[in-house]
């Protein structure tokens, strides 16, 4: 695939167009899907499509590995969607916690009312990551590999997510995969697109910025994951798959030669994250990590539900920032995609929760910010539940008279006299009240454009800024006019989008993709240019105070003090990092919010600091308890905690940066495989490292990662014993096990890569090794995978639809678990003992860690125990949260989550 991808980029580069229709036939489907994942809307999703794939052409040239288009087209996209929202909410929002609301007109087609109604609620039900992944899955008709590939996730962990939603919507996949399955592109779309496309061979473009590069994630979803978030997450995020730091680049959050100590075998956390438990290593197969895990022999009893007091950490701190606002008074506001407003008083260093009676798009749904705003002493957010006041400086929130379940989805507020203005994404209109939201009235004649308005006031002049374009509704007026921005930059292409639009004062300034920057002083009448020559192709947020202006973006910071007539720019310390909101509090003090939470500037923007403490809106894949400290990995960094979570400090000195990565614990050492910058279009920097004895710094053990014929990427699983390590590895958005013994150069292949289906789990005691697919097969060798036997169909009740087996030793005894069924195995898997789940709720369990002889997993109910030879799970702690992984420290659980950071339990509590 790849090699097919590189022959078409080449024809296109030479001028082939036909070539890159091909390409556009190809991706168009996968590029819709997310975008209409992320905007709720079937024709805005379109025009996305076709932005994409422009852009994409405009920047083939940048592209310096054709292998990795897939995922680089998929930051586009993400970008493109960023872009979209910029133009649909007062202050950037999240593109993961926007309610999808379903575009009627284009869903009617399809199917009815009733249909559209359930189905969105069923997908509402999901993370957003498992949302997104069955999206793509039913809407676009893509493979687990194509999913992985495109939104940069491992494909073990798109096969989870998948399984999971399956599960847990069991009931409604069949109407979910019919009405999902009923969407078809328009058959003009890709004549649509090369129609835009400008004839003749592709230049180089002039580029003062990173090389477009493919980030979750994405998470977050982003949906940032604002992405969705990616969603991204992340992407989104975004969940986050990518983070979209430059103009276009990738971070994993697939999380994911010096001599060596002999090691013995891993006990090793957590499953979700990599896909197995490995077990005690060598002779019996029985030896203990006592440095890592204690043991509960002494807490075996249950908790009881009424006794339960899950306790949140004090961190790690941050998360995607999508909204920001600075009171008259200096008071600060910061609005996450998942976890509702946090309030400072003191400059931004420290934070507290101000989200009391905020509601998102159901009762039990965290609030995703899109607006803040004030008027007055008043304050006023939009959610994606509704519009909500708080008249006590964010101490409380009261949804507006008459809008329960009435106004959702509000992209933009701005008050006229008495008068309230929204834009809402549903309509894609603006709604006016005169009574104080006691009654709407809807005004949209002349207004054509796409995406929610986001609205500004002059006087008694009104602004909306939609995607494209900016209309004017002066007062009297029953019709919006239209302003040609556009026209003064690049007609016809995605240059002329506007991405942002401000006001201070009476003077408006616009943005548009590329790079476009202009003025007006005449309430819109007439636009004058005030870009300057380095914001070539440059996208970023915008705002203004007085005549100080700030554009941020691409490791890049404009600031002007005299309203754009001049510019100082600074190639900033926002490495890596997407602007997604700003305010401006002077000429020297401003703030941006980001994928990784709140920075600070005190000197116009020429360095930054992280000023986090208190924003708890993280996404914890990976924990890890070793040497009495936990350890997890966050969007940017490792950071341990000495003190049970209450303070957290970045543990990076001796890691080269990389995308994310795999904790492991193996023996007496804690282990770190990161991932390549980039997604493997800059000079390597993945590798394999283990903490040194004073816990200070890594120390690496193996930066070559290479095979004999491929480069290895990423490391979407690990697994160690004594000297000898096993990945699954990912090289051009396939998966392929390898092993290294300490002493070799290259990583050796050991079986042959999925090319469709992928790997799921794997684990290793001594000389055996296990791994399994996503379609239900168990794999088993007895010579560290130089020779191997296929045991799936001795598993008890094992069909090949029957999903991913997580897998985990104990001892020599190996276990293998898929959804609600699986085994344990003490004779090399000849013959199998079922694992008992009747009874449990949400039968689903993930095995997490393996401590002494009790192995331990998670489910949306709550921590499940399974002991050595006993063949039924055990509920030892319910818990209501979104958990991704799991730790235990002897007489304390750690649990990692999605949105909440980390929440501890003791058992002597």
């Amino acid at each position: 695939m790849a090699l097919h991808d590189a022959e078409l980029i080449q024809r296109t580069l030479e001028g082939d167009e036909s070539a890159f229709g091909f390409l556009v036939d190809k991706y168009k489907g996968s590029v819709h899907a997310l975008a209409y994942r992320k905007l709720g809307n079937f024709h805005t999703a379109e025009e996305i499509t076709q932005d994409t794939f422009l852009k994409a052409y405009q920047k083939l040239s940048t592209l310096k590995d054709p292998g990795r288009f897939p995922g680089w087209l998929y930051v586009i996209a993400a970008r493109c969607c960023i872009s979209w929202f910029r133009q649909n909410r007062v202050q950037t929002e999240s593109l993961d916690s926007v309610k999808r609301e379903m575009d009627t007109q284009s869903w009617t087609k399809y199917t009815d009312a009733r249909l559209r109604e359930e189905v969105h609620n069923a997908l509402e039900s999901l993370p957003e990551s498992e949302r997104t992944v069955l999206t793509l899955y039913y809407m676009a008709g893509m493979t687990s590999e194509e999913i992985g590939r495109f939104i940069g996730t491992s494909c073990g962990a798109i096969r989870d997510r998948l399984y999971r939603a399956r599960m847990h919507l069991k009931e409604e996949l069949t109407m979910i995969e019919e009405t999902l399955g009923g969407f078809q592109l328009p058959p003009t779309l890709t004549q649509e697109i090369m129609r835009r496309i400008p004839n003749g061979p592709l230049n180089a473009a002039p580029t003062t910025g990173k090389p477009l590069v493919p980030w979750i994630v994405a998470t977050s979803l982003v949906v940032v994951t604002l992405l969705i978030g990616l969603g991204i997450k992340q992407a989104t995020t975004f969940q986050l798959p990518y983070s979209f730091d430059a103009p276009e680049s990738a971070t994993m959050v697939e999380i994911v030669d010096a001599p060596i100590i002999n090691m013995p075998l891993l006990t090793f956390s957590p499953v979700s994250r990599t896909g197995g438990i490995s077990g005690g290593e060598s002779g019996n197969g029985n030896r203990e990590n006592d440095s890592v895990q204690g043991t509960a022999a002494d807490s075996r009893n249950s908790i009881e539900s009424d006794k339960v007091d899950w306790t949140q950490t004090r961190g790690p701190y941050g998360g995607t920032i999508i909204s920001l606002h600075a009171t008259p008074e200096g008071i600060l506001f910061a609005g996450t995609n998942e976890g509702g407003i946090f309030r400072s008083t003191d400059g931004g260093d420290t934070w507290v929760s101000a989200s009391e009676g905020l509601r998102g798009s159901s009762d039990n749904s965290f609030p995703s910010l899109l607006v803040l705003t004030q008027e007055g002493n008043t304050l006023y957010a939009g959610t994606n539940g509704g519009l909500f006041y708080s008249i006590n400086g964010g101490d409380s929130w009261q949804q507006l008279s008459h809008f329960q379940d009435e106004i959702v989805g509000i992209s933009g507020i701005a008050f006229i006299g008495d008068t309230i203005y929204i834009g809402r994404h549903i309509e894609e209109s603006v709604f006016f009240s005169n009574d104080n939201g006691k009654s709407w009235s809807q005004i949209d004649s002349g207004l054509t454009g796409r995406g929610g308005p986001k609205l500004f006031a002059i006087g008694t002049t009104l602004f909306a800024q939609m995607w494209h374009h900016v209309f004017r509704l002066k007062a009297g007026e029953n019709s919006w006019t239209k302003l040609a921005i556009e026209d003064l930059w690049k007609k016809n292409t995605a240059e002329s989008d506007i991405t942002n639009l401000v006001i201070s004062g009476e003077v408006i300034y616009a943005a548009t993709a590329g790079g476009g920057l202009f003025r007006s002083t005449n309430m819109g009448n007439w636009w004058q240019s005030i870009r300057h020559e380095a914001m070539y192709d440059f996208d970023g947020e915008l705002a203004a105070l007085g005549t100080t202006i700030f554009y941020i973006g691409d490791d890049r910071v404009f600031h002007s003090t005299d309203a754009g007539n001049s510019w100082t720019m600074y190639n900033s310390n926002l490495t890596n990092q997407e602007i997604l909101s700003m305010t401006v509090l002077s000429e020297k003090i401003l703030y941006v919010g980001t994928l990784d939470g709140v920075f600070r500037s005190t000197d116009g923007g020429e360095s930054w600091t992280k000023t986090n403490t208190g924003i708890i809106n993280t996404h914890i894949e990976d924990l890890v308890f070793f040497r009495n400290t936990l350890y997890t990995i966050t969007d940017d960094s490792v950071v341990e905690s000495a003190d049970g979570g209450n303070s957290w400090v970045p543990m990076n000195e001796g890691l080269v940066a990389s995308d994310g990565g795999l904790l492991a614990v193996s023996g007496e050492k804690l282990y770190i495989a990161t991932n390549e910058t980039n997604y493997g279009l800059n000079p390597s920097t993945s590798g394999i490292y283990f903490l040194a004895d004073d816990g200070n710094s890594w120390i690496p053990i193996q930066t070559n990662m290479q095979s004999a014929n491929n480069r290895i990427y990423v490391v979407n699983q690990l697994a160690i014993s004594g000297a000898t390590f096993y990945i699954v590895g990912q090289m051009g958005g396939k998966e392929w096990l390898y092993r290294w013994r300490v002493g070799e150069d290259l990583w050796t292949q050991l079986m042959p890569q999925q090319d469709l289906f992928g790997w799921g789990a794997l684990a290793v005691s001594g000389r055996t090794v296990y791994i399994s697919t996503v379609r239900g097969k168990l794999f088993r060798s007895f010579d560290e995978g130089d020779t191997w036997t296929e045991v799936s169909q001795k598993l008890p009740n094992w069909n090949q639809e029957i999903g991913t087996y997580d897998l985990a030793f104990i001892g020599e005894t190996i276990y293998a678990k898929a959804g609600s069924g699986g085994g344990r195995s003490t004779d090399g898997g000849e013959t199998w003992t079922p694992l008992i789940v009747d009874g449990l709720p949400g039968g689903y369990i993930e095995m997490q860690l393996v401590d002494g002889t009790t192995l331990y997993g998670t489910s949306s109910h709550g921590v499940f125990r399974l002991t050595h030879e006993s063949d039924s799970w055990e509920q030892i702690a319910p818990t209501q949260r979104d958990v991704t992984s799991l730790a235990f420290d002897g007489t304390t659980f750690y649990i990692g989550t999605h949105a909440e950071g980390i929440f501890r339990l003791s058992l002597d509590e």
